[in-house]
């Protein structure tokens, strides 16, 4: 791979001096199997080289002992960071498939810089194996818990048993800086729990749980944020369709609009779940444990097929919607999603507040809701298990909003 990247006879030469030519030739293939560019495996085969070439001046020869020298190679070699970053992921990507392939021993997993980070771990683990929480939530859970006792740890509490409701106040004032109002409820709740927890072990004295004063927050005290039909006319025509990128968008914003469907629950459909013959669509596995079966409207069958016969690059993947780049993998995180739909109502001009995936999702409640459907049809729509949760999207009766203003009031009486 090497020779042919780089056929001159100097080029050549730097090549067979380079005391990782095997390695690096090994790892170039791997990017080819995974089809990335020419233009990349050049250019990572240059980085490559030249950390081989640093490396050898400092006296390394041992594949082992490449990843303490990233750093100090990362940070001479330009004042660009972009450049830097650059360089830094080929050398991250080339030691990461050294790993795979068993050449230098994985790396070590790093504990959480935290004192008491046992008794965060062991409380988290209770909630997982005696209450059933899910690993997502674990992961939002662990949050507050880290940030009550890096906070601790700040203000010079070593011994949990001296933490005070004086500080348990300073920290809840300082988070209240670093979110809005509902996060802070939902942090200030978790942190009840831990301090809960830590008494009951007999970490701390007393139990400062009660010391925890989260702010009010309103049921329904915020509209729910939807489009209209004409701007999600407009956001999808923004949408460049001439290119793979677009063609995926297309549908992906299509799905979100349709159906309303989560960003997740876009990113996970599968080739399978498209029933051509008999024009359905299924959405498996939602939050609320249940799964959703949809007629296929043409104009969603048409943009995914546009997408499959014309963008979406070849692909072992079942999931139907992957990157534009590769390795060509899944998109991973509803992020990805919510980004694109973020440019998207942006370069269509529409405001609208918080915008995102779930901007679709209230206009689809909304839509359903104008029509005159009943809350049990459009919570099953959405694949809702509480029709509580239904009702918080459809607090905008519109029509009847609208009748109240051109009227004289008269009914109202």
């Amino acid at each position: 791979m090497l020779d042919d990247l780089f056929p001159g006879p100097k080029a050549r030469a730097r090549v067979g001096r380079s005391w990782l030519q095997g390695p690096i030739d090994g790892f170039l293939c791997h990017l080819a199997a995974q089809r990335f560019n020419w233009r990349t495996l050049r250019n990572c085969a240059y980085q490559l080289l030249a950390f081989g070439e640093f490396t050898a001046r400092q006296g390394v020869g041992d594949l082992a002992a490449l990843p303490l020298w990233v750093e100090t190679f990362a940070a001479q070699v330009g004042d660009r960071e972009g450049h830097r970053h650059k360089v830094c992921l080929a050398i991250l990507r080339f030691l990461g498939y050294l790993r795979h392939r068993q050449v230098i021993p994985a790396a070590e997993a790093v504990r959480p810089p935290v004192r008491h980070a046992d008794l965060m771990e062991d409380y988290l683990r209770g909630l997982y194996e005696q209450r059933g929480v899910c690993p997502d939530s674990l992961v939002v859970m662990r949050q507050p818990c880290q940030a009550l006792l890096t906070f601790a740890a700040a203000e010079g509490i070593t011994d949990l048993r001296s933490l005070q409701p004086e500080a348990i106040h300073r920290f809840v004032a300082w988070q209240a800086t670093r979110c809005n109002r509902r996060t802070l409820r939902s942090r200030c709740c978790v942190v009840r729990n831990f301090l809960s927890y830590l008494h009951r072990r007999g970490v701390v004295a007393v139990d400062l749980a009660p010391a925890v004063l989260a702010p009010r927050v309103y049921q329904r005290e915020q509209c729910p944020r939807f489009l209209t039909r004409t701007e999600i006319d407009a956001a999808l025509a923004v949408v460049d369709r001439s290119t793979p990128l677009g063609r995926r968008d297309y549908a992906m914003v299509l799905l979100l609009a349709v159906y309303g469907l989560r960003g997740l629950e876009v990113l996970h459909l599968r080739l399978e779940d498209v029933d051509w013959r008999r024009q359905l669509v299924h959405v498996r596995s939602r939050k609320a444990g249940n799964s959703t079966t949809y007629p296929l409207s043409m104009s969603v069958g048409e943009a995914i097929l546009a997408y499959l016969q014309q963008g979406r690059p070849p692909s072992t993947h079942r999931e139907i919607f992957l990157t534009t780049t590769a390795p060509f993998t899944p998109l991973a995180t509803s992020d990805s999603l919510a980004s694109r739909v973020k440019k998207y109502l942006a370069k269509a001009g529409v405001h609208v507040e918080r915008p995102g995936t779930h901007s679709f999702r209230y206009s689809c409640a909304q839509r359903l809701f104008d029509d005159g459907l009943p809350l049990k049809i459009v919570a099953d729509y959405l694949g809702h298990r509480d029709l509580r949760t239904t009702q918080r999207y459809t607090l905008i009766a519109l029509d009847q909003l609208r009748e109240v203003a051109t009227g004289d009031g008269e009914d109202l009486l």
